[in-house]
């Protein structure tokens, strides 16, 4: 199946885009309006993406550096304070730590959690009915094709918190 991709940006542009927008006004979101993380090991995430210093990244990622210096340690994060994935207006972002990083995307709703998750198998019917069906662990997952310790994990609610 063929999908739509956005024509490649002329050379520069992007990087151009993402250091004027570190610094810009920050009432607005400015939304990145080049290629976006969506192939591969990053499906789904919604990202602004180029090129930057000769390596790929993420533009929230360079607006956050440019805006606010290299990040404190390894364990920081670029995070939104704005809830657009596609924002890369520096004052949008900030380093966090990841499970603060965590908890204002689930606040957002850009959390990718459950059917939202680009590697879901499973549909949140699916999930209420495993909980609530009789029939053996190891029959269910080979009913939905996961493994029997993920319908354990669900029926005690360390997987699919959110799905009351």
């Amino acid at each position: 199946m063929r999908t739509y991709t956005k024509p490649k940006a002329p050379k520069g542009e992007p990087q151009q885009f993402v250091e004027i927008a570190a610094y810009a006004d920050p009432g607005a979101c400015v939304l990145w309006p080049y290629a976006q993380a969506g192939d591969g090991a990053d499906a789904g995430t919604g990202y602004g993406k180029l090129t930057y210093a000769g390596r790929q990244t993420y533009s929230h990622i360079v607006a956050c550096t440019l805006r606010h210096g290299e990040k404190p340690t390894d364990d920081h994060e670029a995070e939104h304070l704005c809830p657009n994935k596609l924002c890369c207006n520096g004052s949008h972002m900030a380093w966090a730590l990841h499970a603060p990083n965590c908890q204002r995307r689930t606040e957002h709703g850009t959390q990718l959690i459950g059917e939202k998750h680009n590697m879901v198998k499973l549909t949140e019917a699916n999930v209420r009915y495993i909980r609530k069906s009789k029939h053996s662990g190891r029959f269910l997952a080979d009913f939905f094709g996961i493994s029997p310790a993920t319908v354990s994990l669900i029926r005690s609610r360390k997987l699919w918190r959110h799905i009351v």
